[in-house]
């Protein structure tokens, strides 16, 4: 009997390419590293299964967090009640923006010096010292600022170097699209004066669906800035996103050309875009004690490492079962083959020639004997363990490190 533990789950066939992938792997942190079912979703009343729901018994525990100590964040957070904190995409949703959020920056929460120390190395000409790392946070009373209910996910504020308050309020994205609907209203409308951050003639164009949002976390940030009583010095909207979301990379472009010429100068700009694996590149490069470095690591594996759950992606079904074929001659292969991308089944692999024409099946395991072809096809084949696989060269690579990197296995050497 299969374990129900390992299994992917069901997918979700209208998702697109990005999506796909990223529901994929969800569903692959769960099943491989959390060790639990899938369940449903995605809301608390949905009874339809998918691999990156956690079931609610699995949610309780804290599991969409990669420690107690963000899981404890989360809890205090929706204890509060304000807010935009909806617990259960916060506690089952592993796809969803907002607990990915929570596992970005809920170790800041309590641990000042850790924030500081991180954000210093992404500002190092404007961080001082971090303040509070607060969540769903917007100022009040609204009715003075936007007067509706756009908020920042999270919020870090700090002191600059010159001791002057200041902040950083973030907008974070993983496969959500922005909201869709279009704002626009006086309340808006009054901080756009001749000294904001956009283009004097942008007219309706700035609150377009597909930014609007984007246009309002920019204003919550602006007006903050800009009202009478304003206590900051400085402050920009951040925003962290998926750099292998195309889409929103097309919206913040597009969104950027109604930007002057004085706000995208890096050193007064109100809105910066921070792709999260150079968030990561970032704060990696700072020496950590072992418990964060731990947290950085297991972010990474979650949310960017992609590759390692990329079963030949085309070949799952929806319902996460293993159809995973041979690239040669279609047949299906077994589950240990269907981790690799491009994988060659034993029968293929046994009519393998050199580039000298000459048969390679049972001549060792060195890895000069690559690459290999199988009815002209080129391949590569990974040794080991007095054994090898054969996998497909899609890239007519020109070595076996070239193959190793485009492909993102990764050499073991």
């Amino acid at each position: 009997m299969n374990d129900s533990r390992f299994e992917l789950g069901p997918q979700y066939s209208k998702d697109n390419i990005f999506t796909a992938k990223m529901r994929l792997h969800q569903s692959w942190f769960r099943a491989h590293i959390l060790k639990v079912p899938f369940g449903t979703g995605p809301k608390p009343e949905s009874t339809n299964l998918f691999g990156n729901m956690l079931r609610t018994e699995d949610a309780n525990k804290g599991l969409n967090f990669l420690n107690q100590s963000i899981f404890n964040v989360a809890k205090q957070r929706v204890a509060e009640g304000k807010g935009a904190v909806e617990p259960f995409r916060l506690f089952n949703n592993m796809l969803s923006s907002q607990p990915m959020c929570f596992n970005l920056f809920g170790m800041m929460v309590n641990d000042l010096d850790l924030a500081t120390t991180l954000w210093k190395q992404v500002f190092p000409d404007k961080i001082g010292r971090i303040r509070r790392v607060l969540f769903e946070y917007a100022p009040e009373p609204k009715g003075e600022y936007l007067e509706d209910n756009t908020a920042f996910d999270a919020f870090i504020e700090y002191l600059d170097l010159d001791d002057k308050l200041s902040f950083i309020g973030i907008e974070t994205k993983l496969t959500e699209k922005f909201s869709q609907k279009i704002y626009d209203k006086e309340s808006y409308r009054k901080w756009m004066n001749e000294n904001s951050p956009w283009l004097p003639n942008v007219g309706d164009s700035i609150a377009q669906k597909d930014h609007n949002q984007l246009w309002r976390d920019h204003l919550l940030a602006w007006s903050m800035l800009e009202h009478k009583d304003s206590k900051y010095n400085s402050g920009m909207l951040m925003l962290v996103r998926h750099p292998e979301d195309v889409k929103c990379s097309r919206v913040v472009q597009e969104y950027e050309s109604l930007l002057n010429e004085n706000e995208l100068a890096y050193s007064d700009r109100t809105f910066y875009d921070m792709p999260l694996d150079i968030l990561m590149s970032i704060w990696k490069s700072v020496p950590l004690s072992d418990n964060n470095s731990t947290w950085l690591a297991k972010f990474c594996l979650r949310y960017l490492e992609l590759h390692v759950s990329d079963f030949n992606l085309e070949f799952w079904n929806v319902n996460g079962k293993n159809d995973v074929r041979c690239s040669i001659c279609g047949c299906k292969v077994d589950k240990f083959l269907a981790m690799y991308q491009w994988p060659v089944c034993d029968k293929c692999s046994s009519i393998a020639l050199s580039k000298d024409g000459e048969p390679v099946e049972g001549r060792g395991d060195t890895e000069d004997h690559n690459p290999v072809f199988i009815n002209g096809i080129k391949c590569w084949r990974r040794y080991r363990f007095g054994g090898w696989i054969t996998i497909k060269d899609p890239f007519n690579c020109r070595s076996l490190n070239e193959f190793y990197r485009k492909s993102q296995m990764g050499s073991d050497k």
